[in-house]
């Protein structure tokens, strides 16, 4: 969360949506909080007062996000990713985090051989927590939203109402389109849009719509 006491302002780091990006370009910029964190909001905001705090939060397509989180998960979570499809069978090299092009030929080959709607449906506990469905994040009163479409331009909007001078937008992870993936069929994608389709119904009563 990105809090500025003094202009009234919190930013809700919803997951996948530039979030890492973001911390990175106002970390140390005199903010009361700037930390890469995606906390509980509901419980947040249960236990402290924005009510006189202007909310921002970027949103996102909910498949290109659900893409961005599936691919994440592949490269920078394989322990958890191998545990889920593969049990105590792969022995990694040490307990912490092996990013995927530290694997070796063979992992890199298991890893490649699941398909990313397979990792959506077995590791639910995932996109069910830390991934969760936007409006999570999204479905508060007056919560001002900013188009993932438009980064740069929205997070020049952010800095000046922040009153933060930046120069550029260093890309800390950047995001495979969805559009650049062959791997997501018809049939999956619309599985994938079921599941978010609270998702696509809060945003659709924002004014905001996706092609088809």
């Amino acid at each position: 969360m990105i809090v500025s006491k003094k202009n009234k302002v919190v930013i809700f780091l919803v997951p996948k949506t530039g979030t890492y990006t973001l911390c990175k370009t106002f970390y140390d910029k005199g903010l009361d909080e700037c930390a890469h964190s995606h906390e509980n909001y509901s419980a947040i905001c249960k236990r402290r007062d924005f009510s006189q705090y202007t909310m921002f939060a970027f949103y996102r397509d909910p498949v290109e996000r659900a893409v961005s989180m599936l691919r994440y998960i592949k490269r920078w979570r394989t322990h958890d990713f191998f545990h889920a499809f593969y049990g105590n069978e792969i022995k990694m090299s040490s307990f912490g985090d092996n990013p995927y092009e530290d694997l070796s030929p063979e992992l890199k080959a298991l890893n490649d051989s699941v398909s990313l709607i397979e990792v959506f449906r077995t590791m639910t506990h995932h996109r069910n927590n830390v991934y969760r469905k936007q409006v999570h994040w999204l479905n508060f009163p007056d919560m001002q939203l900013l188009d993932f479409r438009n980064y740069d331009e929205e997070v020049q909007k952010l800095a000046e109402i922040l009153d933060i001078n930046i120069s550029e937008i260093d890309i800390g992870n950047p995001s495979l389109k969805i559009e650049h993936l062959d791997n997501l069929t018809k049939d999956d994608i619309q599985e994938i849009k079921n599941y978010y389709t609270e998702d696509y119904m809060y945003l659709k009563e924002r004014g905001i719509k996706w092609q088809e």
